[in-house]
């Protein structure tokens, strides 16, 4: 992988090498936090008028409950901060070429999120993950999309919420 700024969207990480379909790419890594915290965070960030890369995960556990993790990867983390939002189904011509996916142990109550690619990567090709459905109105700042998928909702996702 490569990492270079654009003018419009900031830092984007690039495929510096053809990746084939299923391949794990890394790690989500970053800060394990609260939900509170992760609040306040996104909060400061807002404030500041910086960007952030705050990944939430929801799982449904086997019991029905749900299971939230929260991965701040701003200020530390790895190139999957640089993993940019593009709408769309995963894998589809147009859509996102990365998925995330969850693993959880005994040994831990926390998620830890694994990047895997959802087809064929081209050199030079941006990589994305979908970072959720699009906004419902009703909390937060809303943020344009700017990822240019044919079917793009024109919002961002918010990274808090039930």
């Amino acid at each position: 992988m490569r990492v270079a700024h654009t003018d419009e969207r900031g830092w984007v990480a690039y495929a510096a090498e053809p990746l084939p379909a299923n391949k794990y790419i890394g790690e989500y890594a970053g800060d394990y936090v609260t939900s509170a915290e992760a609040g306040d965070r996104l909060a400061r960030y807002d404030r500041d008028g910086t960007g952030h890369a705050l990944l939430v995960v929801r799982e449904q556990l086997p019991d029905g409950t749900v299971a939230r993790t929260n991965i701040d990867a701003t200020m530390r983390g790895n190139v999957s901060r640089f993993f940019s939002h593009r709408c769309g189904e995963p894998g589809s011509d147009d859509g996102p070429n990365l998925e995330l996916s969850t693993v959880r142990s005994l040994a831990s109550p926390l998620s830890r999120v694994g990047v895997f690619t959802a087809r064929n990567v081209e050199v030079g090709e941006e990589l994305s993950f979908s970072y959720g459905p699009p906004p419902d109105g009703r909390l937060g700042q809303r943020q344009r999309c700017l990822c240019g998928a044919q079917g793009c909702s024109g919002w961002l996702p918010y990274a808090l919420g039930s």
